[in-house]
């Protein structure tokens, strides 16, 4: 059977962690996806950059809120975030605060800031 695509739709935006391995099933591609965590510390510099172009960090992190859809501490995450990050003077520090809430709320070693 051959198929041009598929298709995920907002399993993909609220459960995101099943992308992680896509390119290994469709590609043959065994390389290491990488972990929520580290999905999530990549978006710090990027947040940066939005804000530095204009943007609000919260049009980022509304984005984020699902990444650790199942997962000890994922209420603590989206929580942090909703309630911190909004608003026009709120930096990327939000999304390390609740990565480290998450963290401490899974009981997780706390990651370097």
């Amino acid at each position: 059977m051959h198929v041009d695509g598929v298709m995920l739709g907002r399993a993909a935006y609220h459960t995101p962690a099943i992308l992680r391995h896509v390119d290994g099933a469709f590609y043959g591609d065994q390389s290491r996806a990488a972990s929520a965590d580290a999905a999530v510390e990549a978006m710090v510099p990027y947040s940066d950059e939005w804000v530095a172009r204009g943007g609000r960090v919260s049009d980022v992190t509304r984005h984020i809120l699902g990444v650790f859809h199942g997962q000890p501490g994922a209420r603590v995450f989206r929580r942090h975030l909703s309630e911190n990050g909004v608003g026009a003077d709120v930096r990327s520090e939000v999304v390390v605060d609740a990565l480290q809430a998450r963290r401490r709320a899974a009981r997780l070693p706390e990651v370097a800031a």
